[in-house]
């Protein structure tokens, strides 16, 4: 709730209370968005590798840039790249850990680190011919983790993120991604060819008893303008979202 205040005398105020209101809500996400998103310029034919300030490294390879219709990009191009590994950033921004099972339900996720990847010419987005590798310090998310998995984010006409395991059959097809433990340097491995959201998780287990929890929104709230998440205690790696309103 924003507060704006205007004292006219010492003994007199004014205060006007914002209303929630979906476009503000989806305003206040894409900004949060917009602050934590990276931007490189570079040319398509030279490729290029970059160190974030978190320490995660990224790197296209040259003459790897398509663009819609499969033909070679060169020429100046834009990166934009955004990585979590927090509940704050992942909570304003609307990015849960909400992963599907084999039989479609969603359940929570501990997470190694979500990123999203993006790479225009003029307003045109491209595609990536080759793999293009993604290394994250394992140190941001507590350690390494040898059960962590890549898992691919698809946002639905809602704006909601889920979260699919990238999978290969047993002749060893499917999407060209992967992961990679690297002990020695401390940090996950990641190779994908497809720009979006990617992430390195593996499912939240616990073996106790559950419940069904219900929570009462104050008054004008509604899944449009609000919305509701889940931390655990002692788990800084998990987040997730009641996505069900009645």
């Amino acid at each position: 709730t924003i507060t704006f205040s205007s004292c006219k005398n010492e003994t007199e105020s004014v205060s006007l209370l914002a209303n929630p209101s979906a476009v503000g809500f989806a305003h206040l996400r894409k900004n949060a968005l917009a602050d934590i998103t990276l931007t490189k310029s570079f040319k398509a034919e030279d490729g290029i590798t970059f160190e974030t300030d978190k320490g995660t490294e990224i790197r296209v390879s040259p003459n790897c840039l398509r663009d819609n219709g499969g033909n070679l990009v060169t020429g100046d191009v834009n990166l934009s790249f955004v990585e979590m590994y927090d509940r704050g950033n992942m909570t304003a921004t609307n990015k849960p850990l909400m992963g599907k099972n084999s039989t479609g339900d969603l359940l929570p996720l501990v997470t190694g680190g979500q990123f999203n990847i993006e790479v225009t010419k003029g307003n045109q987005k491209l595609r990536s011919g080759c793999p293009f590798f993604v290394d994250i310090p394992a140190t941001l998310t507590g350690g390494i983790d040898q059960d962590m998995k890549l898992w691919m984010g698809n946002i639905d006409e809602d704006g909601e993120l889920t979260w699919d395991e990238v999978k290969r059959d047993a002749a060893g097809q499917g999407k060209e991604a992967g992961i990679n433990v690297n002990t020695e340097a401390a940090t996950y491995h990641v190779w994908a060819s497809e720009f979006g959201w990617t992430n390195v998780d593996r499912f939240y287990n616990d073996a106790r008893p559950k419940t069904q929890i219900k929570v009462t929104v104050p008054a004008q709230y509604n899944m449009s303008n609000a919305a509701v998440y889940l931390s655990y205690e002692g788990e800084r790696n998990v987040l997730a979202r009641l996505d069900t309103y009645d």
